[in-house]
């Protein structure tokens, strides 16, 4: 019920009902722990994750490796990078999850310096990271400018531990790249690595043309990813805000009769809080 609850997005709910649990005389294994944790997780509700932790604890179950990764993730969610650091040093083994939980987190958090430093003591102490560890870390080094260190990491990817990139991959490459500024180096990826028809590549280098104001290339993407995927609002508002930073409002312009003939609406916001508890 719990982990259902949580599959569809009724994060409060779950936690709720784990409280009707606890308070029915039910015992949690370590899989109504870690159902529980991704509640408070979808919640952000840190002050719930640290009383599920207190129960953890008394329970026994802070050896399980699968729930120490499940404390990690809600930790670094809810904004303790601190507590979840001091979870990792505690756990008595680790997996493959472990060390990429915490290159997600780091990332997330951008601290890409952590998020490296993680990466690099994984590989000294004998673990293998798989293509979703790399997905993180090449992320991690995008987010913190860490152009060479990125570059690094992905022909070793490749030459080193024979992990076959995948189109996610290839975009954080693009990404890298962009965020550096070199954003030529980044089209030229796209072209020479065949994902010329991939609007996830192009949705990479559009948000870069936008953070380095790059007007006339951020168009050619976007006009790229309009044409793979023409319901996308994505690359009608990342366009139309380089417009504005360039006071090219007659582009603007067109560009919003463009959107509105296209029939396209941005789904509407909701926040994770109920109401009451926003206030």
């Amino acid at each position: 019920m719990i982990a259902g609850l949580v599959q569809n997005g009724l994060g409060v709910e779950a936690v709720s009902f784990y409280k009707e649990m606890v308070r029915a005389g039910e015992k949690e294994n370590g899989y109504s722990f870690a159902s529980v944790l991704s509640a408070c997780c979808a919640i952000a509700r840190l002050q719930h994750g640290k009383m599920v932790h207190c129960r953890i604890f008394k329970s026994g179950f802070c050896m399980d490796t699968i729930v120490g990764n499940t404390l990690l993730d809600m930790y670094f969610k809810c904004g303790s990078s601190m507590d979840a650091q001091l979870v990792f040093n505690t756990m008595c083994s680790y997996d493959v999850v472990s060390w990429t939980a915490m290159i997600v987190g780091y990332g997330r958090h951008n601290d890409a310096g952590r998020a490296l430093e993680s990466f690099r003591t994984m590989i000294d102490r004998g673990f293998k990271p798989d293509n979703i560890t790399f997905l993180t870390i090449l992320s991690a080094c995008s987010q913190g400018g860490l152009v060479d260190e990125g570059l690094k990491i992905f022909h070793s990817m490749v030459e080193f531990y024979n992990v076959k990139p995948q189109r996610e991959h290839y975009a954080c490459l693009v990404d890298l790249l962009g965020h550096a500024g070199r954003l030529n180096e980044a089209e030229t990826l796209i072209r020479q690595m065949g994902l010329e028809l991939d609007s996830f590549a192009w949705e990479s280098l559009l948000s870069a043309c936008g953070l380095h104001g790059e007007v006339d290339l951020g168009k050619k993407s976007a006009g790229k990813v309009m044409e793979l995927e023409p319901q996308k609002h994505g690359p009608y508002v990342l366009l139309s805000n380089m417009y504005a930073e360039q006071c090219r409002w007659h582009d603007k312009e067109m560009l919003r009769e463009r959107l509105n003939c296209s029939n396209i609406r941005k789904g509407a916001s909701w926040s994770c809080f109920p109401a009451s508890e926003a206030n």
